[in-house]
């Protein structure tokens, strides 16, 4: 069955980003909206990975595609970096954080793993839609701004909850300040 979920995995984000990447072309949105949509879909996509992917080797393929995208697609964003900086940056983008997921994952921390690309994938969106949309003051010398970082902390702090309380039944006692802490480290 776990070999069936990541091949149905495969498909489902190979269509999403297929049809997010048609209506960029067609003008049903652009592309920053696209990207961001596709964000959503793959924090969401990790749900039923945790019902059904049960060992680390499985769920590396997953991971290290997500991973490996994110840390391709920021690497290019990055300025202007002595080259053996960014001989090293796709180590500890991509590589590193991947080896720790599937070491968490297969020591069971499977719910923790979901909450966690949860918290990121929809306080990311979160961050950038609203601070596109409505952020005036910025933070540092960023491109980031406090209303974005604010929307992150929302964003994440509400999903982790929710997801938290209603699909993995954790109380709520508890949800609470592991939601609050994600949505700080988001």
């Amino acid at each position: 069955m776990e070999w069936l979920t990541i091949l149905i995995w495969l498909a489902y984000t190979g269509l999403a980003g297929f049809v997010l990447k048609w209506a960029g072309r067609r003008g049903a949105c652009d592309s920053f909206t696209a990207r961001k949509s596709m964000h959503l879909l793959l924090g969401g996509s990790v749900i039923p990975l945790v019902a059904y992917v049960q060992h680390w080797y499985a769920m590396a393929i997953p991971v290290v595609l997500i991973m490996g995208g994110n840390a391709a697609v920021n690497r290019r964003r990055l300025p202007e970096r002595p080259r053996w900086l960014t001989r090293i940056y796709p180590v500890a983008a991509a590589a590193i954080p991947s080896a720790l997921i599937l070491a968490s994952w297969e020591w069971g921390w499977r719910r923790e793993i979901a909450l966690a690309i949860l918290a990121m994938s929809v306080g990311d969106a979160l961050a950038a839609w609203a601070g596109r949309r409505w952020g005036v003051r910025r933070i540092g010398g960023s491109d980031k701004t406090w209303l974005g970082a604010a929307a992150n902390f929302g964003g994440a702090t509400a999903v982790v909850f929710a997801a938290g309380v209603g699909l993995y039944q954790i109380p709520a006692g508890l949800a609470a300040p592991a939601a609050v802490l994600a949505g700080t480290a988001c």
